[in-house]
This record gives structure tokens, C-alpha cells and sequence, in this order.
């Protein structure tokens, strides 16, 4: 017990001697004092300036050193004493407020001249992004990237260049730009890979964004545009349904725009041409099993072949025209159909299908049932502009007209 009471009274003493020593030299909070450097971590550099404990200082606040000398154990260097001693019981210490007047004054330079700073990404603030080039900086949510940027693990603490938009020593604020930087150099890899690329090269790539008119393609530093029209010979609703972004691909070269540097490639162009294969093998009149792969107000596409589509127009759907009026109410994307090839045009890849023809025209055989005067009983459907709609077979509907009721007007 009497070791424990010892113990306690030690430590207040030393205490005390620590702080009149603490006292009467320059350990001043709000001041600059020198310290010198005792260890260097990994993230940070410890600052003995003889205080009760030392000082832990981030290694950021080192970054902007225009001699680039490396730090050492030994060193001896300028920080400003936030407080000696902190809720925490830490000694907070800061490098860059004990050499700011210089560092903006450096920094002021590289403004000037147009010259790159390097720094890192410490976190996020409203707005953007807080980074470290010696002083605090702004990065705003704009300029981080040449394209918008949800996840920003990858960015933070690694050292990396920026260009400084603008610097209001009044206000102490400094705004500068990631994405500056990486123009810059896109542009230059552009232009060198752009004079790589020829008419009709097979290269490969990787998909960088998928649209709905297509997707861009990274041709090793250069975006080419690869239009849906050109990913393949078969229908897609979105290029998305056969593409995915990272998707390694191999594309032909098929247009290249010198003035606008622009550069279209291809997909299908590495494919035999489905038509070719059938020019031969497709007749008018034949019968054909297909896939409905769209559905529109004026008919149905059907696939009969991979890569053919042929269209059947709404009045070849069934006999029924009031069937016939809503394609979508008769077939679905997907759905497996027969139907008859009624044209061909090769020249302009179209092909004209029917599915009505596979069945008997219910007309021929009612008009064989029931000539001209016959009597027959009807069920009315409809009344419309003096008119009666009345169905007269499944298929087949008749109209009244009102002169045609009564012998009297």
C-alpha cells in the first residue's frame, strides 16, 4: 500500500517539475518552435519538442518540399504547438502551419507558371474533396475525374499531381483539379494512339460505357465509339443485353475521322455476314420457323435465321382485322411462330413475312356458304356513326349501314 502511495506521489512530482520547465522555455501554444524528429512511421512522423509526450505530425503535411529532401531520425525542423497537451492527452503539432507563409508562397509560384503540385486526397467535404499539398486545399466534386466518381477509396492518401485553379490569400483558400490533369495527359495518349489506328485493323479492347445508342470502347488510351448497329447482326433491345462494362472485346476498325479524331469500330464486321449464307437457301413462298424478337404497332419482327429478321406487317398477322389493329394483344418478344416468306430483297436486306397465309381464307369459304341474299342471324358489337358492327364468323365481322334498316329514310 505504502509502494502504491510512493508511486502516485512520485508522479505528481515529476509532473510538477515538468510543467515549470514546460514553463520556462519556449513550449508557447500557438507558437512556432523547433523540434527534432525522434521516429517516422508509416503515416506519420514523431516530433520531440520536450514537451510531456511528443508529437505525432501526418506525413502529408510533409508533401510539399520543393528539395524533395527525405526526412530523417535527427532531423531538426520548424512546427507550430496547437497544444501542448489535448483532451486526449496527446501533443498536437502541425508542420504545415509552421511553414506556411513559405509554402503559399511557393505554391503562389506554381500558379503563376502553370506548374503541377503534388499532394494526396485526405477525405471528403461538402462540395468535393479536402487535399493536402503542403496547406489545405479544395478539390471540387467536378474536377475530381473526367468522369463522375461514386467511390473514392482508391484516391485517398496517394500521392499524385494537381493544377491549381485559383488561390485567395485573404480567404486562405486554394481550389485545384484532379481532373485538369488527366485531360491533359488523355490528350496526349490520344493523340498518339490515334495515329496508331488504321482503316480495317482488328484490335483489342475493353468496354468503358455502355449507352443506349451503343458503347465506348478504350482502344488502349483512345475511346472509340461502337455503335449498336455494328455489335451484331442479330436485334438487341440495349446494347447492355450482350455487353458488359470491363468486357474485353475485339473490334475492327470501320471508320476513321482525321478532323474530328474520331474513330467508329465494329463488332459484327468480324462475323460472316448471315445474309450471304442465305441467299440461296431462303425462297418466296417457303415456310419458316422464326423467334418474335420486337413488337410494334405496325407488326412483328421475326428472326428466322441467326442474324435474319424479316418483318411481319400487321395486316399478315391473322384474317381478323380488328384482331390484326393490336399486334401486342397476338404475340410477345421471345415467342416461337411459323410464317410464310412472301419477299426478299437482298440488295436492301429486307424480308416480307405472313402468318395468315397458313391457314384458309375464312372469306373464300364463307362466301362459298353463304352467296349473295342469304339470311343469316348476327350479334351486334358495336354502333358508330350510324353504323352497326355485327360478327358474322370468328374471323369475319359485317357492317349496317342506317339507309341500309328500313326501306324508309
Amino acid at each position: 500500500m505504502n509502494e502504491v502511495v510512493n508511486s502516485k506521489t512520485q508522479n505528481t512530482e515529476f509532473d510538477k517539475l515538468l510543467a515549470e520547465s514546460i514553463n520556462k522555455s519556449n513550449l508557447k501554444e500557438g507558437s512556432i518552435i523547433q523540434g527534432i524528429v525522434s521516429e517516422i512511421e508509416d503515416d506519420v512522423v514523431v516530433v520531440d519538442i520536450g514537451a510531456k509526450v511528443e508529437g505525432r505530425i501526418p506525413k502529408r503535411e510533409f508533401i510539399f518540399q520543393k528539395d524533395q529532401k527525405e526526412l530523417e531520425a535527427g532531423d531538426k525542423i520548424d512546427v507550430y504547438l496547437e497544444s501542448l497537451e489535448d483532451f486526449s492527452g496527446a501533443c498536437r503539432l502541425s508542420r504545415s502551419k509552421a511553414k506556411s507563409k513559405e509554402i503559399w508562397a511557393e505554391i503562389e509560384k506554381s500558379f503563376e507558371s502553370g506548374e503541377l503540385v503534388e499532394g494526396v486526397i485526405t477525405g471528403k467535404v461538402k462540395g468535393g474533396l479536402s487535399c493536402e499539398i503542403g496547406i489545405t486545399a479544395f478539390l471540387p466534386g467536378s474536377q475530381i475525374d473526367t468522369r463522375p466518381v461514386k467511390d473514392i477509396s482508391h484516391l485517398l492518401n496517394i500521392p499524385q499531381k494537381f493544377k491549381i485553379l485559383k488561390m485567395d490569400v485573404k480567404r486562405n483558400n486554394i481550389v485545384v483539379s484532379r481532373r485538369s490533369v488527366l485531360e491533359e495527359m488523355h490528350k496526349e495518349v490520344r493523340e498518339e494512339r490515334f495515329l496508331q489506328l488504321k482503316l480495317d485493323d482488328v484490335v483489342d479492347g475493353k468496354i468503358k460505357a455502355i449507352t443506349d445508342y451503343g458503347a465506348f470502347v478504350d482502344l488502349g488510351g483512345y475511346d472509340s465509339l461502337l455503335h449498336s448497329s455494328d455489335i451484331t447482326y442479330k436485334r438487341i433491345a440495349h446494347p447492355s443485353e450482350v455487353l458488359k462494362i470491363d468486357q474485353k472485346v475485339k473490334v475492327k476498325i470501320i471508320k476513321v475521322d482525321p478532323e474530328k479524331n474520331r474513330v467508329s469500330v465494329g463488332m459484327k464486321q468480324l462475323e460472316e455476314d448471315p445474309w450471304h449464307k442465305v441467299k440461296d437457301s431462303l425462297k418466296i413462298n417457303d415456310r419458316v420457323n422464326g423467334v418474335v424478337t420486337n413488337v410494334t404497332d405496325y407488326g412483328i419482327f421475326i428472326e428466322v435465321e441467326n442474324g435474319i429478321e424479316g418483318l411481319c406487317h400487321k395486316d399478315m398477322l391473322t384474317w381478323s382485322q380488328k384482331q390484326n389493329s393490336k399486334p401486342g394483344n397476338l404475340y410477345a418478344r421471345s415467342q416461337s411462330v411459323e410464317c410464310q416468306i412472301l419477299d426478299i430483297d437482298h440488295e436492301k436486306r429486307r424480308l416480307s413475312l405472313g402468318i395468315k397465309q397458313l391457314s384458309p381464307n375464312p372469306w373464300i369459304k364463307f362466301n362459298e356458304n353463304n352467296p349473295i341474299g342469304t339470311i343469316l342471324e348476327t350479334k351486334i358489337n358495336s354502333i358508330k356513326d350510324n353504323i352497326i358492327f355485327c360478327s358474322l364468323d370468328e374471323e369475319i365481322d359485317g357492317a349496317i349501314f342506317s339507309k341500309e334498316l328500313s326501306w324508309e329514310n
